[in-house]
C-alpha cells in the first residue's frame, strides 16, 4: 500500500521532480554503465546510501502503519451488552459488530516486536460470525494484560496462570526443521562457487558467499534455539493453549468443549523421529500444535476427545 501511494503521487506531481520518473532512461543513467553517479561515490557511500534508502522505507511503512491504525481505531469502544461485545470504531468508516458470546469458539492474544517491549498486546476472538476478509474480530486492538484479563474472563475463558504445566516441542522436530531450512541454501551456494570456479573466480570472490552461507547457519541455529524455549503448549481442565513465535509471540486460547474434531498427523520423517502435529477442527479458525512428542500428542487429543464426549449438543 506504502508504495502503491508513492507511485501514485510521483505519478501526479511527477512534473515537480527533478528527475523523469517513468523515464527509464534516466535510471539506467543513475544505476548501469561505468562511471555513473553511484559508483563515482564511492562503497562506502554506496552502503551508506542503501541503508539511508532502507531507513526511509522504514520510516514510510511506520507512518502508513500509525495513520491506518487511527483511522481504523479512532473512537474505539467495547461494552458488554446483553447480546454480547459491542464493538464501535473508525474515523471515516464507523463500524459497529456485536459479536454473541456464545459464538466465541476461541481466543488470539498476539503482539509486535516493538510493542512486546512496552507490554502491549492485541486481543482477538475467532467466532462463528465472521468479518469479510478475517477469521477473527478484534476486541482489544492496544492494551496490557491486566487490561485484557477482564474481556477475556467476560468470554468464559481465562489467561494462563503460573501454575500452568506447560510442554515444549520436540527436540527432535526442530533439529530436523533446522536442517531441512539449510539444505536449499547450502546448494545455492555450492552452485554459486561451482559456477564462479567454472568462469575462472578465484577463492576471493567466492568468500561473500561462504561468509553468508555461515551467517545464515548461524542465524538458523539461533532461531530453533529461541524457538525451543518459547514455543510450547498445555492443556487445563477444559482450556488449550498454544503459544507460537519469539519476536513477535501469539497465544491461541480454545475451549477443548468447543472443539471439532483432532487429528495426529506424521509425515514420513516424524514419524521415524516420533514427533507429529496436532490439528484441531475450529470453526470460524485453525488451531494447530506444531511439533509435539508422539506421547504429549496422543495424551492431548485423548483429554480433548474426554472433553467433547462429555457434553450432548444434541440436548442443549
Amino acid at each position: 500500500v506504502a508504495f502503491a501511494v508513492l507511485a501514485g503521487a510521483a505519478q501526479q506531481f511527477d512534473f515537480l521532480l527533478p528527475i523523469g520518473t517513468w523515464n527509464y532512461k534516466t535510471w539506467l543513467g543513475l544505476l548501469g554503465g561505468s562511471g555513473h553517479a553511484l559508483q563515482g561515490v564511492g562503497l562506502a557511500a554506496q552502503v551508506i546510501g542503501a541503508l539511508l534508502a532502507v531507513a526511509a522505507l522504514s520510516l514510510v511503512g511506520l507512518a502508513t502503519g500509525f495513520i491506518r491504525t487511527v483511522l481504523r481505531d479512532y473512537g474505539f469502544r467495547l461494552q458488554d451488552t446483553p447480546k454480547g461485545l459491542r464493538r464501535r470504531r473508525g474515523l471515516l468508516t464507523q463500524t459497529d459488530v456485536i459479536m454473541p458470546l456464545h459464538r466465541v469458539q476461541a481466543l488470539k492474544l498476539g503482539t509486535g516486536i516493538v510493542r512486546r517491549r512496552f507490554g502491549w498486546h492485541e486481543l482477538g476472538v475467532v467466532s462463528l460470525a465472521q468479518d469479510a476478509k478475517a477469521g477473527n474480530h478484534i476486541v482489544v486492538p492496544f492494551a496490557k494484560l491486566d487490561e485484557i484479563a477482564p474481556v477475556v474472563a467476560a468470554t468464559g475463558f481465562a489467561l494462563p496462570t503460573a501454575e500452568t504445566a506447560w510442554r515444549r516441542p520436540s527436540g527432535r522436530f526442530l533439529i530436523d526443521r533446522a536442517l531441512l531450512l539449510f539444505v536449499p541454501p547450502c546448494f545455492a551456494v555450492l552452485a554459486v562457487i561451482g559456477g564462479g570456479q567454472w568462469l575462472g573466480f578465484g577463492p576471493q570472490a567466492m568468500l561473500p558467499a561462504v561468509v553468508a552461507l555461515l551467517a545464515l547457519v548461524g542465524l538458523i541455529i539461533v532461531r530453533a534455539r529461541f524457538r525451543w524455549r518459547h514455543d510450547r503448549h498445555a492443556i487445563e481442565s477444559d482450556r488449550l493453549f498454544v503459544r507460537q513465535g519469539w519476536l513477535a509471540p501469539r497465544l491461541d486460547i480454545a475451549s477443548a468443549v468447543k472443539l471439532q474434531s483432532v487429528e495426529i498427523f506424521q509425515g514420513p520423517l516424524a514419524r521415524r523421529r516420533s514427533y507429529a502435529n496436532v490439528k484441531f477442527g475450529l470453526a470460524g479458525g485453525r488451531l494447530e500444535i506444531v511439533g509435539a512428542n508422539l506421547e504429549d500428542a496422543r495424551a492431548i487429543r485423548s483429554a480433548v476427545l474426554g472433553n467433547i464426549a462429555r457434553v450432548d449438543f444434541s440436548h442443549t
